[in-house]
This record gives C-alpha cells, structure tokens and sequence, in this order.
C-alpha cells in the first residue's frame, strides 16, 4: 500500500486513499483529517433522528444505518453497529461484545458506497437514547428505506449528570443515580413501543470523566445495553447529518451547525453533500455555569470571566462566509430565542386584560375571547353538572349520586378565573406560537375537605357493610338441610376514597363502582359438622314441655323453625357455632302454646270480725312464662341432647294475700 493511504486505510475501510476535502485544522481521533469517514456506528442514530434549528429535538429526514451492503473491498458494513446488535434488539441478552465501545472512527463514508442522499435503509423501529452532560433524550421512530423517520415517542429529562464534573473530573453519585434510573425508564418505554432495536449513546460526559467507563458498565448492568462513547468529532459529524436532509432548513450553498451541550460544542461546516470540517470544543452550558457563576443573579466579575473562557476557546474559530446559514441547537440556543422572543410574539395588550386569552379552556371549556363576566357565566353553566353529581357510586344495582359538597369538594370560580386571565406560561405560548402545540388548559381550581369525605364514606359504608351471613337451617322430610353461608361484606374506604379523588380530578362526571372486601366466617368445616351433630341429636324426636303434670309435645319440624346458629369466634375450634333458640320466634310461639298458663294474681277478700280482719275469699299467686330462663333451659336441653323440658314460670304474689292478713296491721275500724 502506497505511504499516502496506509495511515488511513484502517479506518475507511476503502483500497484507496480517503478524499479530502477538509477546511481548517479538524481531526478525528487519532490525529486523523477531517474528512476521514468509515461506516456509521450506533451513534449516528443521534444524527438520523436528531437535532434540529432552534433547539427543536424533532423529527430529522437525515442518516440511518442502512441496511447490510457491499463495500470496493468486497467487505460488509452492517446498518445496525454495535449498539444495534444483539443486546439491543429484543431477546437478545446473550451479548459478548464489550460492556462499552468508545468509538474512534468517522460516521459519513460516501468512499465506500454509502451516500445519504441516495443510500437505501433497513426499515424498522429504532430507538435512540442520547446521555448528555446536562439531559437524557430519547427518540422511538419507524424508517423506511429511504431513510424518511416517522417519530413515535420523544422524551427529555434534565439529570445534570455532569454537576461537579468541572471541579472533581469524576461524575457524582447522585447525579449517576437520577441518570441511571431515566435511562431504565427510557429503555422500558422504549421496549413498551416495541423498538426493533436500541441503541445508547454517551458524550462528551462520557470522555470528559475519570469513571464514565465505569458509569458506562452501570447502565450495562441495569439495562443489558452496551454504550456508545462517541468522540468529538463524531458528536459534530452527527449533529450536522441530523440537520442535512431537513427540507425545511434554508438550502444555502454553505451551512454551519453549532449544537451548545452541556458539556462541549459542537461546529461543523458542510454542504448538501456532506460536512468538510468538524471541530468539537471542551466547554459547555453546564460546566461553564458550575465554573464561573456562583451568585443568582451572577456578579459583573462572573459575566467577565465567563466571557474571557468563552473567548479562549473560540478565539481562533474561523469567520463564517456571507454565503453561509447558521442553525443553531440545543437548549442554550431554544432558550437564547425565547428571550429574543418573548417581547415580541408574546405580549398581552394593557387593552385586554380582562379578556381571557385566545385557546384558553377551563375543564374543557373555551373561555377564549370572553370577558371576565361572560366567562363566568359560561363556566357556571359548564360546571353546573359537575356541583350537583360529580361521581356516580354503584353497588350490587343500587346507586348514590352526592353532590360536589358532600363529597367535600369546593370549585373557586374566582381563582380560576384570575389564572385563565393570566393566560399561559411564557414557554407554553412560545411552544404554541412557535411549534405549533396546543395551548395548554387553564387550572380549575378546586379544594378538598378530606374529613368531610371521610364522613361521607364511613356514612355509605355503614348502609352496604354487612356480616358473614350463618348457615340457614331446615328440617325437609326428615331431612335436616344446611343452606351455604354468604360472606360478608365490608366497603374499603382506602380504595374508595382514592377513586372518588382521582374521579374529581378528571372534572367529568364519572361512575365509580364502590371497591368492597369480603369479610370471611369466624369459624370453620368442624365447627359446622360439631353444630349438625348436634341439631340430628336434638332433632330425632319430638320435642316435650312439661308444667304440673301437664305435658306440651312439639315436632321436630316445628322446632327447627325455632332454631337458629350462632357464631362464637372467641371459643376454640370446634365450637365456634352453637345451636340456639331464636328468642323472638321462640317467645311468639310459646306465648301461644302455653297461654293457658298464664294467669293473674288474685288478692283475698277481708272483712272485719270486731275483732280482727278475716278472709271472706282466699287469695291466689298469679303466674307467667320465664322467658330469660325458658330460653336458657331450652338451649341446655340442646347441649345436653335432652328432649324433656319443664316449663320455667314466675310465680307472682298478690298484694293481699290470705296467708299473712296480720301483717296488715289492722287493729279496729275508725
């Protein structure tokens, strides 16, 4: 091999020297030019689905891996890298590449066949997760072969997992954890839209810190995915392939892309055809601020020696032709133009400020355009439903409809009327004027007494919470019968009270089914067996009452109309249900059968001899049924198996009795 193409033929791939068409002093890792390119790795996922003017993380017609093809050299390029293999398509696990790969090669390899604009793609779903120094961004898209993305689930979360960074050179445990997590999140939704493939790329966080390699074997661990460390160079490489193919961006002859990071920036100088130099810079938005702001707001000493690191590290960038166009990305830059912005895209008139701004809606209400007056009213109409049956609460057919009061809620018109008034945020206006989205709903403002819903709760629980239901019994031809028991029923309030919350919270009226528990039996199979021994025993003959000689004989299928079970949870297995009279329907039937017995108490009749009262009528004890102790004879009868009972009467004195006139104490007639 010539001298000329030895020091790069390892890279590219290609039999040939590599073209350059390099401006400036860009290189690639390695010392190489700046227009050494090789196959794309996983990290040019960043640039198929990456980022775009004014900061905007959308979707990017740009590069994608392309599908397996034929190299000059007869070698095949695979689309999907490294970061795309086995560990990072579904049920692949058994990986045995290295837990991370810092990639040293260029991305964009027109001398081996592969051009953007005319390359064919692996269609599929791909998903892209960039680790930032400052956030964690995620992209779920479908390509097809012309490389066109359709974007199915965007994310960003800000972690800093550079905080600390600048002063320690070493990432920091918490920062690590708030990272390591949203990166598991993100791999869950990304397996959730059912992403052919993922891929993780770190950047200059991962080169800048003593232990981002071993940061890089935690994600490993917890995800199963391996990262891509992308060097500099590749970071601007991609930055600018995310942005060539944008038919939306200005079509100039030259473009600059300057991507401001948290940790470094990115300017790449290119055409249609490909960027021709690179360059990639140690300073960013976040270890800037951590270096040389330490006051809110910050001293003019601090804006100065800001300005002098901001000036070493450009100081020798070269001036951008007239003919160029300058796309800038990032969050620093979407912020720089909001600033720029806000003045004039989004000031209220003084005019209007008792008019709710336009797109406005409260609980589903437009309230755009209207007075603070008309508004009311067409929130009091709206929201009238809503005061008088928020939630619908059902249970076995039956139905309870509170109002907003009893449930504890309050709506406060006023407030909520102050806020749409207000309008929305100044950078939810700039995403609705500049990106289209749609206006975001005002808050309703609405307060809960949490005690007066709990009053309400206990009061409905105690109409539907009931007790186990016991065996009911029935003596059918003979044939002693055991109907099955009914659990009980007990209204969790937990549950409930959650639901009725997060019902309020929709602001629709909803229907909510009212979660219950069951509340199972004190007592068991023996308990039930020892209770039906005892019943046949009691229940194989005729039931006898005897009083004075007189006898009362009752059969057993009337007496198991009398008998009931009752549970003992406090007595020890076995015996935790006892058959017993039914003292209501016990008391009726007796009182009919042994009514004859009852009788009142007669007092004598006296009279006076001249000497002292005599009885002229004898007096007689009235009687009546015992019911406490007829019951408790009765159910001792059952323990003991006994099929006689006496009749328990009470007997009662009358007021004069024959037996005892001298207690009296009469002694003459006055």
């Amino acid at each position: 091999m010539p001298p000329s193409t030895r020091g790069c033929a390892g890279r590219c791939g290609g039999g040939g020297p590599c073209r350059s068409r390099s401006r400036g002093s860009a290189t690639g890792n390695g010392g190489s030019s700046g227009s050494m390119r090789s196959p794309p790795s996983c990290g040019s996922l960043k640039a198929s689905w990456g980022w775009q003017s004014l900061g905007s993380r959308r979707r990017a017609d740009a590069v994608s891996p392309p599908k397996r093809r034929r190299s000059s050299m007869g070698r095949s390029t695979l689309a999907v890298s490294r970061g795309f293999s086995a560990a990072g398509r579904r049920g692949g696990a058994n990986d045995a590449r290295p837990r991370y790969h810092r990639s040293d090669r260029r991305l964009l390899a027109p001398e081996m066949g592969w051009d953007a604009t005319t390359a064919e793609f692996e269609p599929g779903r791909y998903a892209a997760i960039d680790v930032g120094t400052n956030s964690v961004l995620l992209l779920v898209a479908d390509i097809d072969r012309r490389g066109r993305l359709t974007p199915v689930l965007e994310r960003a979360r800000i972690t800093r997992l550079g905080a600390g960074l600048g002063r320690q050179q070493r990432l920091q445990p918490a920062a690590m954890q708030r990272t390591l997590a949203t990166v598991c999140h993100f791999v869950r939704d990304s397996r959730q839209a059912n992403a052919d493939a993922i891929a993780i790329v770190g950047t200059a966080v991962f080169r800048d810190a003593a232990n981002g390699p071993e940061f890089a074997d935690q994600l490993l661990t917890a995800t199963g995915l391996p990262v891509e460390i992308v060097s500099g160079t590749q970071e601007a490489e991609l930055v600018f392939a995310g942005n060539l193919r944008d038919e939306r961006l200005p079509t100039a002859a030259e473009r600059v892309i300057l991507d401001i990071g948290g940790g470094s920036t990115e300017i790449v100088r290119g055409t249609a055809e490909g960027p021709y130099a690179t360059e990639s810079y140690r300073i960013g938005a976040v270890g800037l601020t951590e270096s040389c702001f330490h006051h809110d707001p910050p001293t003019q000493t601090e804006f100065e020696a800001a300005q002098q690191a901001i000036e070493a590290a450009f100081g020798a960038l070269e001036l951008l032709s007239p003919r160029a166009s300058l796309l800038g990305t990032g969050g620093t830059v979407l912020n720089l133009a909001a600033m720029a912005l806000a003045v004039a895209l989004l000031r209220v008139p003084s005019s209007s400020e008792d008019v709710i701004p336009r797109g406005v809606t409260v609980a589903g209400a437009d309230l755009g355009g209207l007075t603070r007056q008309q508004a009311t009213q067409v929130l009091e109409t709206h929201l009238a439903r809503l005061r008088t049956a928020p939630v619908m609460l059902t249970f076995e057919g039956r139905t309870w409809q509170p109002t907003l009061a009893e449930l504890g809620g309050n709506i406060d018109p006023e407030r909520t009327l102050d806020r749409a008034t207000v309008g929305q945020s100044l950078f939810a206006r700039l995403r609705t004027r500049l990106l289209g989205a749609r206006p975001e709903p005002a808050p309703l403002y609405l307060t809960l007494d949490q005690q007066q819903l709990d009053r309400y709760l206990s009061r409905l629980a105690a109409e539907i919470d009931r007790p186990p239901a016991i065996p009911h019994l029935e003596l059918r031809d003979g044939q002693l019968l055991l109907h099955e028991p009914q659990p009980g029923v007990r209204v969790d309030q937990g549950r409930l009270r959650e639901t009725v919350i997060h019902a309020l919270q929709s602001l629709q009226p909803s229907a909510v089914e009212i979660p219950v528990q069951a509340v199972p039996a004190a007592y068991g199979e023996q308990d039930v067996e020892t209770a039906v021994a005892k019943l046949r025993g009691f229940l194989s003959q005729p039931l006898t009452l005897t009083f004075e000689g007189r006898t009362w004989e009752i059969d057993p299928e009337t007496v198991a109309t009398l008998l009931l079970l009752v549970e003992r949870p406090e007595a020890p297995a076995g015996q935790r249900l006892a058959v017993r009279f039914a003292e209501e329907q016990t008391a009726n039937y007796l009182g009919t059968l042994l009514g004859d017995l009852w009788r009142p108490a007669k007092d004598a009749e006296v009279a006076w001899d001249g000497q002292r009262v005599v009885p002229v009528s004898e007096s007689q004890d009235g009687l009546e049924l015992d019911l406490p102790a007829r019951l408790a004879a009765l159910d001792e009868a059952i323990e003991r198996g006994a099929s006689e009972v006496p009749v328990q009467v009470k007997r009662i004195e009358p007021a004069i009795s024959s037996d005892n006139l001298e207690e009296l104490g009469i002694r003459e007639l006055i």
